[in-house]
């Protein structure tokens, strides 16, 4: 089949050849450099943006020297070039220009950036991110892919497939763009030994192809990649973390979280000091349920599976689910705490919230303030008290001229059988994998910190702001201005 396709192709250069030979050939060529006197706006542009002020040539015009004669593969376009070239500026230069200064990529940075239209595959038939050589020049591929109306710049979910479209720019161009250049800072100011040591016997050498990105973070790295050798940990350390959200890089420290269980993988629970399983609980303290695959609640069944119930004193709501309160004789609301008192309402309690927990077959009130709950007892008394007030918002007073609280009321309770649910319990973690990650996130900033004086959460936020969609949007892609 290699044969056919390759006697296929030599017919075709020929009768290219053959055709050709008729007409007069072009002086110009896509495969030299643009003639001075046939300069485009977009070869100003990079002479202004990338060659002038950081000495960094820009290669869109196809030279076959330029790649690798083991391959086919194709020219970039003007149009995807051009778009290529403004994101580069706007989201990798700048950011560091203004992060590190204007001499910074000036006297560090890559000399050469080569566009190739087409992809390279590796020999396992994967797609070449990109290529370094002696951190001179940078080879990017598929810029014929780009597509200037659908720019995409993905920050948030670290495990996205690489492959779907749109073609993810973070991942495809800019992520080795930062790790490359990672690698030059590195041959001129090296970093402390103590970074290899961290995952010292856990690197995997050429094997690194076969580990996946999750499979890696189990180990302590952050990428497949990084367990090819310490070298390429540091850089890939470097480059994940700045181009990577809150959200995405929480994403890694999960996936290097194991959950413990036992032998017959049942979870293994952290306990209270009474030896009871600790429930996982929301921000207001309120206790969590193991939900199934709709967001029900799943209920606590026997052995024969059936569901289980419990005698339980719950607060009755209406059928809007509203609370239903206690009423007197003469229907007016009842106002009681656990010693028979009423319950004043105060500004702290308004701004945390009142919550009812069942206590001894009571429903007591409860308000949240500073992320914990409090009883309305006596001691409420120091926060300030919320008062009736007119139509104006001043405080009306009764006759002997003193403020009116205001109250809250007690609410209606009922007792049953009630099905008994199944609490999300807080299971025991083994964190070292996440612990080696965070290590060696803190070795490389200190690297960046005490090498370059470059903080790298500043870079990191100007990175994302500038990769943002709305920054995105203030580009003109089509445009040489």
């Amino acid at each position: 089949m290699k044969n056919i396709k390759l006697y296929a192709l030599l017919a075709g250069v020929m009768f290219t050849t053959y055709s050709c030979n008729k007409d007069e050939i072009s002086s110009e060529s896509i495969f030299v450099d643009a003639p001075e006197s046939a300069k485009s706006d977009f070869d100003n542009w990079i002479w202004d943006n990338f060659t002038k002020p950081y000495n960094i040539t820009l290669d869109y015009y196809y030279k076959d020297n330029e790649t690798d004669i083991e391959y086919n593969v194709t020219p970039p376009s003007t149009d995807k070039s051009l778009a290529l070239a403004k994101l580069m500026k706007h989201v990798w230069i700048d950011a560091y220009t203004e992060v590190a200064g204007e001499n910074f990529l000036k006297e560090n940075c890559f000399r050469k950036f080569v566009f190739v239209g087409s992809p390279e595959y590796t020999d396992q038939g994967k797609i070449k991110l990109g290529q370094a050589e002696g951190g001179i020049k940078v080879t990017l591929f598929r810029v014929n892919e780009l597509n200037p109306d659908k720019i995409y710049i993905n920050s948030d979910d670290f495990y996205r497939d690489h492959y779907t479209t749109p073609l993810d720019l973070n991942y495809w161009y800019f992520h080795t763009m930062h790790h490359e250049f990672c690698h030059i800072l590195t041959q001129k100011k090296v970093y402390t030994t103590e970074y290899r040591g961290i995952s010292e016997g856990d690197y995997s050498g050429p094997d690194w192809n076969n580990i996946s990105d999750e499979e890696a973070a189990a180990r302590g790295f952050v990428s497949g990649y990084s367990t090819k050798e310490y070298n390429e940990d540091f850089a890939e350390m470097y480059s994940t973390y700045v181009t990577s959200s809150d959200k995405a890089w929480n994403q890694i420290l999960e996936k290097a979280t194991k959950l413990l269980t036992d032998t017959n993988g049942t979870p293994i629970y952290e306990l209270d000091k009474l030896g009871k399983p600790i429930v996982e609980t929301d921000a207001k303290g309120n206790p969590l349920y193991e939900l199934d695959e709709k967001g029900n609640r799943i209920p606590e069944t026997d052995v024969n599976g059936n569901k289980l119930y419990k005698d339980e004193t719950v607060i009755e709501k209406d059928e809007e689910g509203n609370i239903v309160f206690l009423t007197d004789e003469s229907g007016n609301p009842v106002y009681l705490t656990s010693e028979g008192k009423y319950i004043p309402m105060y500004e702290e309690q308004v701004k945390g919230g009142i919550s009812y927990k069942i206590e001894n077959g009571k429903a007591m009130a409860y308000f949240n303030y500073g992320g914990t709950q409090y009883p309305v007892t006596a001691t409420a008394q120091s926060f300030h008290l919320m008062v009736e007030k007119d139509a104006e918002g001043n405080p009306i007073l009764d006759e002997e001229g003193k403020q009116i609280p205001m109250y809250y009321p007690a609410p209606k309770t009922k007792t049953g059988l009630t099905v008994s649910y199944k609490y999300k319990y807080v299971q025991m973690k083994d964190e070292k994998a996440k612990k080696k990650i965070l290590a060696k996130l803190e070795l490389v900033r200190a690297y960046f910190k005490n090498n370059w004086k470059i903080d790298i959460d500043e870079l990191r936020a100007k990175i994302l702001e500038k990769s943002s969609e709305e920054s995105l949007k203030s580009l003109n892609l089509k445009s040489a201005k």
